[in-house]
């Protein structure tokens, strides 16, 4: 039921059947855990708190009812261009809502940083590029996935972040031509249709954001 009051949800972002056969639920719009029991009946609502700046999103739960949880840290690392990449930092939430441990920080999203200046105001937006690489996780049965879509690479975790195993193809990223490069830009100015406005605003971008080399490896962890 879409709503704001425990219970209902403003987003639902995934259900989880844990070991006692409870549901969790998550909510991505009010930040909460829902709880309930297996003939759908509420049981309990916890929303996550987090530091000051950070919004939380639980990627997933264990069938104990712990969550890994990641909150978007600001970019921090070059790459040339006006190109930053932020950084992810994981966590494990108790069911209750309660921080148990931090997991590690991880890189997070590519970005590329318009700055403009109005007046005295002064202000820089990040935006993803086309073909941006970014994270990508996902939990199994006693740890989780994480990889970045680099290169054909994903690591294997334990919930503490521990690492495991590197998992490995021996294959390189496709190469980003001047033919994807144009079907790229003929579909997105399709989709906006007759809005000249926001088609202006992708044709100014297009001039100044730095299309990668390559294709981001893959897209998502399942």
């Amino acid at each position: 039921v879409d709503g704001e009051t425990q219970g209902e949800f403003g987003g639902l972002g995934w259900v989880r059947q844990l070991d006692t056969d409870t549901l969790m639920t998550w909510d991505y719009r009010n930040r909460r855990l829902s709880f309930f029991s297996p003939d759908g009946d509420h049981i309990r609502s916890v929303r996550l708190d987090a530091p000051a700046g950070t919004a939380p999103d639980a990627e997933g739960a264990w069938g104990d009812g712990s969550l890994l949880v990641s909150m978007s840290l600001r970019g921090d690392e070059s790459q040339g261009s006006n190109l930053v990449r932020g950084s992810l930092l994981y966590t494990r939430y108790e069911s209750d809502g309660s921080v148990a441990d931090t997991v590690g920080r991880f890189p997070g999203q590519t970005l590329f940083e318009i700055s403009s200046r109005s007046g005295s105001t002064f202000s820089i937006t990040n935006v993803a590029p086309p073909f941006a690489s970014g994270p990508h996780v996902t939990l199994g049965a006693d740890g989780f996935y994480f990889g970045n879509g680099d290169s054909y690479a994903i690591g294997n975790y334990a919930p503490d972040g521990t690492l495991r195993r590197i998992i490995r193809c021996g294959q390189g990223n496709r190469t980003v031509t001047s033919d994807i490069v144009a079907r790229y830009k003929e579909e997105t100015l399709r989709s906006v249709g007759d809005n000249d406005n926001v088609r202006r605003t992708y044709e100014r971008s297009w001039s100044t954001i730095a299309f990668p080399k390559t294709m981001p490896a893959y897209q998502d962890l399942f």
